[in-house]
């Protein structure tokens, strides 16, 4: 079966999608590491340093998360064709 135009479009709009919520969790994890580094770094006292710590820990986590959401979509979703359904 050959896909209509108007699936094309969504799949490309949800391609597009993933990829936009991707380079969020990428700006988000940058984000924290840099907190992170500013606490840990800039005020060296004892909170600061945990808190520093803390920060580039939830950068990772951040990050790793994005990378999964990433697969997941693009294995469960464009792949199948759509939510998953097969027929």
């Amino acid at each position: 079966m050959i896909p209509s135009r108007v699936h094309l479009i969504h799949d490309r709009r949800v391609r597009l999608a993933n990829i936009r919520t991707f380079l969020a969790f990428i700006r988000t994890a940058i984000a924290c590491w840099g907190l992170g580094a500013a606490f840990f770094h800039l005020l060296n006292r004892r909170p600061y340093i945990e808190l520093g710590v803390f920060f580039i820990g939830l950068g990772s986590v951040i990050l790793l998360w994005g990378i999964g959401e990433f697969i997941f979509v693009q294995r469960h979703y464009l792949e199948d064709g759509g939510g998953g359904e097969k027929g």
